[in-house]
């Protein structure tokens, strides 16, 4: 069986021309060909003897093959076959798509409807079982009908291949891929490139794995593959720490002692960096700091000391996502322990609100219940954050989110906006700038991930490139990254490596996201956004909402990337909701979160209520 890889620049295409077969799909040439006779025969399909199998196998026709990423597209016309619809059982009838590696063949999906054109539409990525991508092989792929017979109630399936034109829809074009399969114990990556069955006429799939690992048996951080910190270290983590700061819980609090404890991040930024500010204005000088990129990453035993002292000597700690050391330690009565969050307002529901479901704490767990108290942005927030964290709702103050004074400081944003500039030379182009920045998908951090397939690069690039710049930032948590092929490397640009989106927002003038808590922030410069939701319903079902999405989001819901062109070229935003919803998420507008936050928590100032 000859491939035709399309990455093959060393053989001419006249060279390919000639090995072309001679005959047409779906035509008497089939009826007269003996090679394509014996195939269709092997697969079960008697053309010879059968007029109605031979009426159904040329009453099919591809108008479109469409391939972006792991998704394939198949437009069949099927009004020919219509006609021969009384002879078919009602309801038998559908089309749809196989693949077939020697005798293995792998139904992908199929089309049930009395329509003129079906529509097929497949993504490898979720085509096995478990959502798991399509196994390692070389796949041949065929439109396959199956009927039943009205006189003889005789059940027959016909595969057909997508013609000669299929051809001319994939050749000359370089189309390769990866599949990828996320879990806590599970990591999968195939390698894909689309090419031409030269000896069927038809779509083939070179899929070969490149990676089948259980990554919790070899890394402790599975993003960044560390090494597993192994059983002794979980036992320490969970019980030797405690018994160390037990030890050291005798040495006296210290007043005014600051600690920024943090198992997200390597450096100071987000809350942490407009707090810190904001303690070193008002003199305040016993400032700590233990930042650890996740909590995956092995610490070593200088930081568990360090640790243990400082949270034993500090009178305030501030933190800004569920740290576990925490959990395993009972802080002193003098010890206030303050919550930052690293989210503003809520979308999607967390913590307690997702008690018993997928990814949520265990109702023993400890997660959040060791918080004294936690700023959020507004009134409306208080009861949610209560419930999430388990606590009462007095402990929950609607002072603000510390980072977004960024957004009142136009000193701190033009210092902000040069360095992406030098950082980023694109960003002198003098296009506009488009942000996306969605959030993962998948229950835990070991299982986030992005389906990027759904992103059309083509389209974007083919609609948007000549005046805007797209500048793409994933979650921190995202295992996959994306790959941006080079024909869209003057448009497309990966900016997942630096950390606070709220920087690349001062520089953009359009976002895109979805579920994400970036919209919060985003609505404070009153800037457009669009909400790219192609999963809405299975995102809702599997995560769940505090609000009704639909009449939530400041801005148009798009569900592909044809409706995300037309609404940017066209300058449909639906902008008029964002200024309700920026007064509904944020009580105060002025900067001040982060002096407030200290005001309330750590001088115990209550002038402002």
């Amino acid at each position: 069986m000859r491939f035709k890889n399309l990455f093959s620049n060393s053989i001419a295409d006249d060279d390919f021309e000639e090995e072309r077969p001679s005959y047409l799909i779906n035509g008497e040439a089939y009826i007269k060909n003996d090679e394509i006779n014996h195939f269709l025969q092997e697969n079960g399909i008697d053309i010879q003897n059968n007029q109605l199998d031979r009426d159904v196998f040329n009453s099919i026709q591809v108008v479109d093959v469409s391939i972006h990423a792991s998704i394939i597209k198949i437009l069949v016309d099927q009004s020919h076959l219509l006609k021969y619809f009384d002879s078919f059982e009602p309801g038998s009838l559908s089309v749809g798509l196989v693949v077939q590696d020697g005798s293995i063949e792998k139904q992908l999906g199929y089309f049930t409807s009395q329509e003129t054109q079906a529509k097929i539409e497949v993504n490898l990525n979720t085509v096995e079982a478990k959502d798991r991508p399509l196994e390692p092989g070389t796949y041949s792929v065929f439109i396959q009908v199956k009927y039943c017979e009205s006189t003889t109630g005789k059940k027959v399936v016909i595969n057909i291949p997508f013609g000669d034109r299929s051809l001319d829809f994939i050749s000359n074009k370089v189309i390769e891929t990866e599949l990828y399969y996320f879990t806590g114990k599970l990591q999968i990556k195939n390698k894909v490139i689309y090419g031409i069955d030269f000896e069927h006429q038809t779509l083939q799939i070179l899929n070969k794995q490149m990676l089948k690992i259980n990554p919790s048996k070899l890394y402790g951080d599975i993003k960044n593959h560390t090494e597993n910190p192994g059983k002794l270290y979980s036992v320490f983590l969970h019980h030797g720490f405690p018994i160390l700061y037990n030890l050291v819980k005798i040495i006296p609090i210290k007043h005014n002692r600051i600690f920024f404890a943090s198992d997200s991040r390597e450096e100071m930024g987000g809350n942490f960096e407009f707090l810190n500010r904001e303690l070193i204005r008002q003199k305040f000088e016993d400032i700590h700091y233990i930042f650890n990129e996740n909590q995956f990453v092995p610490k070593s035993m200088r930081t568990f000391l360090k640790f243990a002292w400082l949270a034993a000597t500090s009178e305030f700690i501030f933190i800004e996502e569920n740290h576990n050391m925490f959990e395993s330690i009972k802080l002193k009565k003098g010890t206030t322990l303050i919550q930052t969050w690293h989210a503003a307002g809520a979308f999607k529901t967390f913590g307690y609100s997702r008690l018993g479901m997928p990814g949520g704490p265990k109702f023993d767990s400890r997660a959040h219940r060791y918080y004294n108290n936690v700023s959020v942005s507004s009134k409306m927030m208080v009861p949610i954050y209560a419930e999430a964290f388990d606590m009462e709702p007095e402990q929950v103050e609607p002072l603000g989110i510390a980072r977004t004074d960024l957004f009142y400081d136009n000193e701190l944003q033009n210092e902000r906006i040069q360095q992406i500039k030098e950082e980023y030379d694109f960003m002198d182009s003098g296009k506009k700038v488009i942000l996306f920045a969605p959030t993962f998908r998948g229950g835990t951090r070991k299982s986030a991930h992005y389906p990027f397939e759904y992103l059309d690069f083509q389209k974007l690039y083919e609609a948007l490139h000549d005046d805007y710049v797209f500048l793409i930032k994933v979650h921190f948590n995202t295992l996959n990254k994306v790959t941006i092929p080079v024909q869209y490397a003057d448009f497309l640009y990966d900016v997942s490596g630096y950390r606070d989106v709220n920087d690349l927002m001062l520089v953009s003038d359009i976002m895109i996201t979805d579920y994400s808590s970036v919209a919060f922030e985003f609505a404070l410069l009153n800037r457009p956004m669009l909400f790219f939701a192609f999963d809405l319903a299975d995102y809702v079902s599997s995560r769940g909402f505090y609000f009704d999405y639909d009449s939530f989001v400041p801005g148009k819901i798009v569900t592909n990337t044809n409706m995300l062109t037309e609404a940017i070229l066209k300058q449909d935003f639906d902008e008029y909701k964002i200024s309700k919803f920026r007064d509904y998420f944020f009580t105060y507008q002025d900067g001040q979160a982060s002096k407030r936050i200290v005001d309330r928590f750590v001088k115990k100032q209550e002038e402002f209520f």
